[in-house]
């Protein structure tokens, strides 16, 4: 039965976090929870509203009847490219955590320096375009709410809003430990392709004497 290459913790390591901080990413950009807000419109009528990448939604409450409506249209152009930004990022995570596993199970290029340097790549990417996204909000957290009416809320930050900072900032330890993995085995390349091929020889005999 063949095994899994030889591959350093480090690379191990990053396949983890790769996976933890896609989840974070993805469970960040999914929750419209990026910033909130509630206030009132006239002494009667409270309004709750929570923005995402991928829409908004606002509960409102008149008098005790409460509305609820979550919708994806009517987005400012800064809204829009930090969503664009959020997906490319995403995409950027998912190419870092496919990279991640076939850098620890995949033969002929685990442990590669390229592969490596191809993992810290895209993990800075997935960092940058979500660092992008989480700055167009927090600059633009003051926003007309209900035109024509000329009412600006100044929104606070959401529970999202951190979840996908805490993601970004896993891509960038993820960018850093790819990058000492490199440089602390400088020779790996060639140790790993000597392991491989002992356990190459290992299953072709085992397999010559079970035959």
């Amino acid at each position: 039965m063949p095994s899994l290459p030889s591959s350093t913790i480090l690379s191990k390591g990053n396949l983890f976090i790769s996976v933890l901080a896609l989840t974070l990413y993805c469970v960040g950009g999914l929750i419209s929870q990026w910033i909130v807000a509630d206030f009132h419109l006239g002494p009667f009528v409270k309004v709750d509203v929570h923005m995402g990448i991928l829409e908004y939604c606002k509960k409102i409450n008149t008098m005790g009847n409460v509305t609820t409506e979550c919708s994806s249209k009517g987005a400012d152009d800064w809204q829009k490219a930090a969503a664009g930004l959020a997906f490319v990022g995403g995409v950027a995570g998912v190419a870092c955590l496919v990279l991640a596993l076939v850098n620890v199970t995949i033969s002929k290029v685990a442990g590669r320096k390229w592969m490596k340097l191809t993992i810290s790549g895209c993990s800075l990417a997935a960092a940058g375009f979500m660092g992008g996204a989480l700055a167009l909000y927090a600059v633009n957290k003051k926003i007309q709410v209900a035109p024509p009416l000329p009412l600006k809320v100044d929104f606070d930050i959401g529970w999202a809003f951190v979840v996908s900072a805490i993601s970004g900032g896993f891509y960038v330890v993820l960018t850093l430990l790819a990058l000492v993995d490199i440089c602390c085995q400088p020779n790996r390349t060639e140790e790993i392709n000597r392991s491989n091929k002992r356990e190459e020889a290992t299953v072709h005999y085992t397999n010559s004497v079970m035959s």
